[in-house]
């Protein structure tokens, strides 16, 4: 029972004598009820404080058994207290966020809101994230915030659980899911397969000539990831493809005048500020033939006695050739004048020797 109301009458008899109490007005949705006879007031229906946080303000009329029947009437008010019946419920089931992986701790990324149909402490919404250490939440506000560094190549995205908890008694509680996308930020410089690479190219190779490939990798996305390759050695026989590493020949090469070549290619991102690093590619001329044998003197002279011993040496001759290897290997031979084949030059050999007898006054030189 909420309340036994009484009603009294002067009169004498049935006059006197009241035969029935109803609620005549107030009773919305038919929440209470009361007892014809008794007057006691009851609760009928479910109450509920957030439909009816001011109460309800009741009519109860008297009637007397008299004939003609008088009826009198009172007011009562019913205060409903609340009861915490009611969990707190956030303003959308997702929330979607972006923050830069650079952000500083402290920085905010988006705002929560919880509502609570309770009052008092039953409607006060105290916010928290679960199993989180990267972002925090300002309990009273909602304001999620940065906590911890980021590092989008390592995490790029988060999926959150937030709880908003009221104050009341049971502590009733509702939850919504935070996704949160880390940006990126040019915070790594492109990184080349290996710091030195090593090609050749022959020394007569045409303009144009593919040479190799250098490559480097960006962690970045984006523009951030965007390579541009660019040698920092103007003055060389190369070339390089500026988004490709694509290095060909450009100009002449002569190994014979420079036989290696050591140039520095550049890995420039697109980033704001952009990052670069530099490797070493070490190009080496190989040699063509394309030296002849050259003797120290074009004409020689030399005596011979005519009655030298066979096989004696007349002369040495002395011939270079500015290539390498098997192409600056020299063979002598004798190409003519030796008609009567008195004189032989062993390939190998630079030395002119006498093979057959000489006589001076048949035939005094060669």
């Amino acid at each position: 029972p909420v309340v036994s109301l009484t009603a009294t009458d002067r009169d004498t008899g049935l006059d006197g004598t009241v035969g029935a109490y109803a609620i005549v007005r107030g009773n919305t949705g038919g929440v209470f009820n009361i007892s014809t006879s008794t007057g006691v007031l009851s609760v009928a229906r479910q109450l509920d404080y957030d439909t009816h946080p001011v109460g309800y303000s009741l009519v109860i009329k008297a009637t007397d058994r008299g004939s003609p029947s008088l009826s009198g009437e009172t007011t009562v008010v019913v205060l409903l207290d609340d009861f915490n019946d009611n969990s707190p419920v956030f303003q959308s089931p997702l929330y979607s966020g972006r923050v830069r992986e650079d952000a500083r701790v402290g920085t905010p990324v988006m705002n929560i809101t919880a509502s609570d149909r309770d009052s008092g402490l039953n409607a006060e919404v105290l916010y928290s994230l679960l199993n989180q250490t990267h972002f925090t939440v300002d309990q009273q506000s909602g304001t999620v915030r940065v906590a911890a560094s980021l590092d989008r190549e390592n995490t790029s995205s988060y999926t959150i659980t937030a709880v908003a908890s009221d104050r009341g008694v049971p502590q009733l509680q509702g939850t919504t899911t935070l996704s949160i996308t880390v940006l990126d930020a040019n915070d790594h410089v492109p990184r080349f397969s290996t710091s030195t690479y090593t090609a050749s190219v022959p020394e007569n190779s045409a303009v144009g000539v593919a040479v190799l490939q250098v490559i480097a990798f960006d962690d970045d996305l984006g523009s951030n990831a965007m390579i541009s390759y660019e040698l920092l050695n103007t003055s060389v026989p190369f070339r390089i493809e500026a988004t490709a590493g694509n290095i060909s020949v450009s100009g002449s090469l002569d190994r014979e005048r420079l036989s290696v070549y050591s140039i520095s290619v550049r890995a420039v991102d697109q980033g704001q500020p952009p990052s670069s690093s530099v490797a070493t590619v070490l190009i080496s001329v190989l040699d063509e033939n394309d030296n002849p044998p050259v003797f120290n003197q074009t004409v020689y002279t030399a005596t011979v006695a005519e009655n030298a011993a066979l096989r004696s040496t007349v002369y040495s001759f002395l011939a270079t050739d500015a290539d390498i290897g098997d192409n600056a290997v020299i063979s002598y031979s004798i190409t003519g004048g030796d008609v009567l084949r008195r004189f032989n030059i062993e390939p190998n050999s630079n030395r002119l020797t006498l093979v057959g007898s000489l006589d001076r006054e048949f035939v005094p030189s060669f």
